[in-house]
């Protein structure tokens, strides 16, 4: 996941970068912290605040995703995909950039387009 990043902006991952892979995608559904549901006339958007267990609490630990399941099947079982992970890319005072896609505990689960 984070190698296809590095090619573009390290910095998204840089609060994880120690980490394998292996160890970034070891979580499993009771690393879940929470769950927003939204409706487009797309289908049904899921999105998920995700702890990365391998992460310490007190600092950026949680990966934030979108997935879909599109068309009418909200009214009947369907299959979720994965449709993205959120990434900032924020404008600082001095100009400079910020990139991040590892968020705090007290960073909201909001809706994302990117």
């Amino acid at each position: 996941m984070k190698h296809t990043y590095l090619k573009h902006e390290p910095e998204y991952f840089a609060a994880v970068q120690s980490l394998s892979d292996a160890d970034l995608t070891s979580f499993t559904s009771s690393d879940f912290e929470t769950v927003r549901v939204g409706l487009s006339a797309y289908g049904l958007h899921i999105f998920g605040k995700l702890r990365i267990p391998a992460m310490p609490d007190s600092g950026p630990a949680y990966l934030h995703f979108r997935a879909f399941v599109g068309g009418d099947s909200h009214n009947e079982p369907g299959a979720a995909t994965l449709h993205s992970i959120h990434t900032e890319d924020l404008e600082e005072p001095d100009g400079g950039r910020k990139y991040r896609a590892i968020f705090t505990k007290d960073d909201p689960l909001e809706w994302f387009d990117t």
